[in-house]
């Protein structure tokens, strides 16, 4: 009994780990996609230079990777699991 209880306690975490490895490749696949959108720099208007807008979108980025949701100022934050706006 002891022996399936442990068992089941390993497979439990192997499981655990799996889905949580799953969700951060998920994750940085999203962040990315939305940080390519946002080098673009077409939301920021013709008056932001260049390397301010990628500065916004790395730190939009590093956010992104943390919440799962990317900010945009014209349309606002972009979040995993809710439709694009």
């Amino acid at each position: 009994m002891k022996k399936m209880f442990v068992a089941a306690l390993v497979l439990g975490a192997f499981v655990s780990a799996t889905a949580t490895s799953a969700f951060a490749e998920t994750r940085a696949q999203f962040c990315s996609r939305w940080h390519h959108v946002c080098e673009r720099c077409d939301g920021l208007g013709a008056r932001v230079p260049r390397h301010e807008c990628l500065s916004t979108c790395s730190v939009r980025l590093s956010s992104c990777q943390q919440t799962g949701c990317y900010y945009f100022r014209a349309t606002g934050e972009q979040c995993m699991g809710k439709p694009a706006r």
